[in-house]
């Protein structure tokens, strides 16, 4: 069966993400039986039309109405968004369907499930740290409300450990590097997609971004948009019609 998908993301990035359009988004095992099998096909496909070698990393979405409705991973705006905007970077073997973005930095509902799904990835990270294992777990299965009260609590200049964590530290800070720019901009006013897009309005995240070991001034610099987006929950918290975190199909 072929299926029509996009390269989208950062042109520097370690993997290929690719999004594929599916009719309907099945059972979890389906999907990722799915995924693991376009994967290693388009490993393949991608050489063989002399593109470099590198991981591809799938997702899979519904198109409709000529956006994206659902996706397995993540949010259906984000992924549209970024495939809208980064489709242009990288070499294509379908014709982008996508006729339009969704307007993410003038609505509430998609800055605060930003917001959310940000505040889940940075706890996640920490739910094997001795000390705040339990309050994470209760926060991780409490409300908006207590996931800020609990990450009020992290400290990167403190807590530079994770755990039992099966991703490499400098994955993991990559991520919330990532998370908090990207999450920070977008209550700016400002979508970024890419690596370059955080370096652009952060340049002191470079090595974090980069994948490169982190300086006691890297850890500061964290801390300090950690006190950003932590101030940024606490003036939404009033405007959220629901403090628990929205689910569509994703994962």
């Amino acid at each position: 069966m072929e299926l029509p998908f996009y390269i989208f993301g950062s042109k520097s990035s370690v993997d290929y993400d690719v999004l594929l359009i599916v009719d309907e988004l099945k059972t979890i095992d389906e999907n990722h039986k799915l995924i693991k099998e376009w994967n290693e096909k388009l490993e393949t496909q991608f050489v063989e039309a002399g593109l470099e070698r590198k991981k591809v990393n799938c997702n899979l979405g519904v198109y409709g109405m000529g956006q994206i409705i659902a996706v397995f991973k993540g949010t259906y705006d984000e992924v549209n968004n970024s495939v809208y905007k980064t489709y242009n970077r990288h070499q294509q073997f379908f014709t982008l369907n996508i006729k339009a973005p969704y307007d993410r930095t003038n609505s509430d509902f998609f800055k605060h499930l930003k917001l959310k799904r940000c505040y889940r990835f940075l706890l996640s990270f920490y739910s094997r740290v001795p000390e705040l294992r339990e309050d994470i777990k209760l926060a991780l299965k409490g409300d908006f409300i207590k996931r800020h009260e609990v990450l009020s609590k992290i400290r990167f200049s403190t807590h530079k450990e994770f755990p039992k964590k099966k991703e490499k530290v400098i994955d993991i800070y990559k991520v919330i590097a990532f998370q908090l720019a990207q999450t920070i901009c977008l209550f700016n006013g400002v979508e970024i997609f890419s690596k370059e897009g955080a370096l652009s309005f952060y340049p002191q995240l470079a090595n974090p971004i980069w994948r490169q070991p982190l300086t006691e001034h890297n850890y500061k610099f964290l801390d300090l948009l950690l006190g950003e987006l932590l101030s940024i929950g606490q003036q939404e918290i009033p405007k959220m019609k629901n403090l628990n975190e929205e689910l569509f199909n994703n994962v």
